[in-house]
């Protein structure tokens, strides 16, 4: 009933025949039944929200081994016509076919150190070294800073800063603002960065 009544409050809808909460797969059998305005929700190990896939353990490793499928086919696509094409094309094909799989939803998948998110992370590499025509095992670092082009941990740094700068400005619903807090909020003394 809480819910039901917040999500009226910032004029938010729920498709209740399709909605579902997830929960670790050992324990679905001990979870009572959730139910919102009498329906009941079903339990699900993982589920696609917005194009992104949420598992029960909140780990993203659903989402990420996905990117990694579907990006692995079009780096495979760079492969075979790299010798064919000028290394501004290629780039080109990468930012149009590749980059936005790093880039939607980085903000809320590319958390932590994760297994799952360093192979990811190989691909953009292997991307790399085809775009430049490089050995298998060349340091990519100078690659992306020639190439001008984001590491997932750098798409990851800069959506952040942005989404920050708009929670510090007001530019985001006022839902979402309650969120956050600054430190001067917290200490009565004015430390060293009170105001971060």
């Amino acid at each position: 009933h809480k819910l039901a009544m917040k999500m009226a409050q910032y004029h938010a809808s729920l498709h209740l025949p399709s909605s579902s909460f997830r929960t670790k797969s050992k324990v679905l059998r001990n979870i009572p039944n959730v139910f919102i305005d009498g329906t009941i929700i079903d339990k699900v190990d993982s589920c696609k929200f917005l194009g992104i896939i949420i598992n029960s353990s909140l780990t993203w490793s659903d989402h990420i081994y996905l990117i990694k499928q579907k990006v692995c086919k079009t780096i495979g696509i760079l492969k075979h016509v790299r010798n064919k094409l000028t290394q501004n094309v290629l780039k080109s094909i990468y930012y149009a076919l590749v980059h936005p799989y790093y880039d939607y939803g980085n903000i809320v998948w590319a958390t932590g150190d994760t297994v799952a998110l360093n192979s990811l992370m190989k691909t953009q590499k292997r991307a790399i070294r085809i775009i430049t025509s490089s050995p298998w095992n060349a340091h990519t670092r100078p690659m992306f800073i020639a190439l001008r082009i984001l590491q997932i941990t750098d798409i990851h740094k800069l959506q952040t800063a942005c989404f920050m700068f708009k929670v510090k400005r007001g530019q985001i619903p006022k839902y979402s603002c309650d969120v956050f807090s600054t430190n001067s909020e917290f200490y009565s003394f004015a430390p060293k960065h009170a105001n971060d």
